[in-house]
């Protein structure tokens, strides 16, 4: 516990940039003053981190490129115990494990395992021990994904790719054969790209590994399934060539006869990691199966009041569900380095994403982990950042003299370059502006006026560069200044001193949901099925996107009317893995969905900065809470 709030407190102070006293540091940790005292005491001390204190409070002066070395000791006794887990067929003994790592077996009972058994029991495993020898079962499927999670997802910030695979098997020439079959991969006339390149290289040395120390899988029926996409695709000749020589690389090399199960399952390694030819995607596609993915992503549009997708886009990233689909049925780990980043960075196009996961996971009875819904939500994300001028348009005034002459050049210009992003209500004159003054969102002009419009941009006769993105950056303001305001106005209509609740202390996630549900449910806000959707969402992922606050919602559940019910607590909440102090229920009416998008963000990016976080911290009634987040 200590260990995770000093992390925190790292964490807190790296995030702003002004000093923060030591009142509200206990708050946000969720202990005393002293014990800050201590932990900055011991931060000094014992790390590569530094804070030094003025009389507004403390800040951080100094971070060091690696992890401190407090953390590092107590990752590399996990991980340490882990390898040998996995690596160990027999059992491991306690004693060596204390002799191994200098310290007690007791250490090792109630500080390592606990986390070691929490981490295994995501991948169906567990730790098993008798007369103090521990081991560690599951079918072999799930620790080769647990193997693969270590290596891919770089755990707890310790071990690079190669480096965690040469700690668990310290025995074998891991840099080596993945070189060999590196080498045997570049002969071959597909083409993978770097990322799938890496994945499919740690997913053939894993595959390797277990079958070489007799741990194989069984493939379970999906011969057929992988016979079926090898036949649809261009390459089926190039795929079975490469692998067939990775099957020779480990029978001469090596001698070991490859099983069956496992040639299989590297067919479809390679023919997931292969890229497509776009003309061809219709052929792989099933259409039953496109038009799943259609009917859900049209959903998902009326959904979240977002532009429907066009049919290029679909065809592409209904190739991706297809594979994604085949993965999760063989429970195939592909995991995604930037997940996390795209989660908390994201968070809106992430939620997009959940709902398009569940519907999907729904159909096909299959689960999708938060590795492959933040690869949905780089796709949804990626197409609605390139069709943006459908979203919001913005209306402008173009003012310039003689515009049937010189400047209608200009305004054919501003039009072919912003197209509908940019609506031109007129093109007028000086003289007619400064006498009607007409309304709009931009305006553009050629000739210096005094104005007191807002958004006001001089550009040049004939447009250039600078222009051009002067008038991008005014369009992003606009745009970020209309979501405010519709999200202020939604915030100011239906917070309710009701549904505002100060320092209750209940033990889950579940509770709080529960609790909020039953109260919203008393009031008539939702109908009972509200809360199961609630906690259905969460289920899939936390809502906790930030350190300070969690916004549990629905995936499909509209409320009977739309509120935002508040929990704010002086003590940390336990959510999850992140502490947090506030909890914002939203629920929003069918009618009120054109506000959800903008209000989303906007609590994201109110609680994504510790200055305002701090402010809102410091409220201590409804009226406060309101105040400070209407006037941020």
């Amino acid at each position: 516990m200590k260990s995770k709030r000093i992390e925190q407190l790292i964490n807190i102070l790296k995030n702003t940039n002004s000093d923060i006293s030591s009142l509200s540091l206990s708050r946000m940790i969720g202990t005393s003053e002293k014990t800050i005292r201590n932990y900055i005491k011991e931060i000094n001390e014992q790390t590569d981190y530094r804070v030094e204190s003025s009389k507004n409070g403390y800040h951080l002066v100094k971070i060091a490129d690696n992890m401190p070395t407090l953390f590092n000791n107590i990752i590399f006794r996990e991980n340490y115990v882990l390898s040998k887990l996995l690596s160990d067929t027999v059992g491991v003994s306690i004693f060596d494990l204390a002799e191994e790592l200098c310290i007690s077996e007791s250490t090792i009972i109630n500080n390592v395992i606990p986390k070691i058994k929490e981490l295994t029991s995501q991948f169906n495993l567990t730790i098993q021990s008798q007369n103090y020898q521990y081991s560690l079962k599951g079918k072999e499927s799930q620790k080769r994904k647990l193997i693969g999670y270590l290596v891919t997802h770089n755990n707890y910030g310790y071990f690079t790719s190669t480096e965690i695979l040469e700690k668990i098997f310290p025995s074998i020439d891991i840099k080596k054969n993945l070189e060999k079959l590196y080498d045997i991969c570049q002969q071959t006339n597909l083409f993978l790209n770097d990322y799938s390149m890496n994945n499919f290289l740690i997913h053939l040395i894993i595959i390797w590994i277990r079958v070489q120390s007799n741990n194989t899988i069984s493939f379970i029926d999906n011969f057929q399934c992988i016979d079926n996409i090898v036949s649809y695709s261009n390459h089926k000749k190039e795929i079975l060539s490469l692998a067939n020589n990775i099957k020779k690389l480990f029978e001469e090399d090596y001698q070991f006869t490859l099983p069956l199960d496992e040639y299989h399952q590297i067919i479809f390694l390679i023919t997931l990691s292969t890229d497509h030819n776009f003309e061809n995607l219709k052929n792989i596609i099933e259409p039953t199966f496109m038009k799943d993915v259609l009917e859900i992503a049209k959903h998902l549009s009326l959904r979240f009041n977002i532009p429907e997708f066009d049919y290029d886009f679909l065809i592409q990233f209904s190739l991706h569900m297809y594979n994604a689909y085949h993965r999760a049925k063989i429970n195939m780990s592909y995991p995604n380095p930037i997940a996390q980043q795209i989660k908390s960075d994201y968070a809106l196009v992430y939620d997009i994403a959940i709902f398009f996961a569940h519907s999907f996971s729904i159909k096909y009875r299959i689960k999708l982990n938060e590795d492959e819904i933040a690869f949905i939500a780089f796709h949804i994300g990626a197409y609605l950042e390139n069709n943006k001028n459908i979203l919001n348009s913005t209306s402008c005034i173009i003012i310039s003299e003689n515009y049937h002459d010189f400047s209608k050049h200009l305004v054919n210009q501003i039009k072919d370059t912003f197209k509908s992003e940019l609506i031109i209500l007129d093109v007028i004159s000086l003289d007619y502006y400064i006498k009607l003054h007409p309304s709009c969102d931009l305006l553009i002009t050629t000739i210096q006026i005094q104005s007191n419009h807002q958004h006001k941009i001089l550009i040049n006769p004939i447009l250039t560069k600078q222009n051009i993105r002067n008038i991008w950056d005014e369009i992003e303001i606009i745009e970020n200044e209309k979501s405010l305001k519709k999200a202020k106005i939604f915030l100011n209509q239906f917070l309710n001193k009701k549904l505002y609740v100060r320092n209750i202390n209940l033990n889950s996630p579940e509770e709080y949901i529960n609790y909020m549900g039953n109260i919203c449910y008393e009031n008539d806000y939702i109908t009972p099925e509200f809360t199961h959707d609630v906690l259905l969402r969460e289920s899939m992922s936390s809502t906790a996107f930030t350190d300070c606050i969690a916004i549990p919602h629905t995936i499909s559940q509209y409320a009977k009317q739309s509120f935002i019910f508040i929990i704010h607590n002086d003590r940390p909440i336990n959510w999850e893995k992140q502490n947090i102090h506030f909890i914002l229920m939203i629920g929003i009416a069918e009618n009120d969905m054109k506000y959800f998008k903008d209000v989303f963000n906007l609590l994201i990016e109110l609680f994504s900065s510790m200055h305002n976080t701090l402010r809102i911290m410091n409220t201590n009634s409804f009226e406060e809470f309101k105040q400070t987040i209407l006037s941020i």
